[in-house]
């Protein structure tokens, strides 16, 4: 039997353009027993998943497509290489953390740490910058955050002559909860940094490291403040909405840092929490986990 084989490698030459890995061309020269001689070309594309044509010299063509597992295999890894190499990826989201006061003036109050939840629901478009491979990616998209600073002690907020303050009860109530909250919406701009890596077992892409820094801009939607407090054995919620002086715009820097599924965020925010000279002076910080949307 006279044999050639000659291989090609397009992928290599011709990288990120989707190419396959490797093809191969073998033409085959058997001596026929009935006398004279016969021709077979075999063409085998990407060989570790079976996809092979044979063509005799009767022009017959002979496909093998290879097991079931090697053509789920196959239609896994062009889905793989799809995801690596798609060029905007969007993503919903969810925060939940807690907030803090930082660069604290005088008459900034004392927040329940526990009770000073934030949370953050959004829609985030990440465009890739780059080539198909790059890591580096592009994120913004609205997000609709929720700020809530709870005070420790038997304090409430109190909105009077145009100033925000924190004063203690002084008629005898117990509070339970007493908290200040606000509604956000805000933008994100940050660029991001995705790696991806191979699991050792199945061979298959994953998220890998995630490293991401920014800035933000948003404006107030709402405030309110709620007491829960017992009375002549009732329990009482008392909501009031209104602006309690807050900022209404906000702006601030913001990161991630993450690996595979697990996501960690914080955002400083530049504005002050209280319009000037009309509430204490402070400036909030919010950090806590993304539980999905990386």
């Amino acid at each position: 039997t006279d044999r050639v084989t000659t291989q090609f490698f397009p992928n290599q030459d011709s990288p990120g353009q989707g190419l396959p890995e490797e093809v191969r061309i073998t033409t085959h020269k058997n001596q026929d027993p009935a006398g004279g001689r016969t021709s077979r070309v075999d063409v085998a594309l990407e060989k570790t998943l079976g996809w092979q044509m044979k063509l005799n010299t009767n022009g017959k063509k002979t496909y093998t497509a290879g097991s079931s597992q090697t053509r789920q295999a196959r239609r896994d890894s062009l889905e793989e290489i799809q995801k690596d190499r798609r060029r905007t990826n969007t993503h919903l989201i969810f925060d939940l953390g807690l907030n803090a006061l930082t660069n604290r003036g005088s008459g900034a109050p004392d927040l329940r740490t526990l009770g000073s939840r934030y949370v953050n629901l959004g829609l985030n478009v990440a465009p890739r910058l780059g080539g198909p491979k790059s890591p580096l990616y592009l994120v913004f998209g609205p997000e609709f955050a929720f700020n809530n600073y709870m005070l420790e002690g038997n304090n409430k907020w109190v909105s009077q002559n145009g100033t925000t303050s924190v004063v203690p009860e002084t008629n005898g109530r117990q509070y339970q909860k007493t908290k200040l909250a606000t509604s956000t919406l805000t933008v994100p701009l940050m660029f991001q940094l995705n790696f991806r890596e191979k699991d050792a077992h199945t061979g298959r892409s994953r998220d890998g490291f995630r490293v991401g820094a920014g800035g933000f801009v948003g404006y107030r939607l709402g405030s309110w403040t709620k007491l829960k407090y017992f009375e002549d054995g009732n329990t009482f919620k008392d909501k009031n909405y209104g602006s309690y002086n807050l900022t209404d715009w906000q702006y601030g820097l913001q990161g991630v840092v993450g690996y595979r599924s697990l996501t960690f965020f914080a955002k400083y925010n530049l504005n002050e929490l209280f319009r000037d000279g009309q509430g204490p002076k402070a400036q909030t910080v919010s950090f806590g986990v993304r539980f999905f949307g990386n």
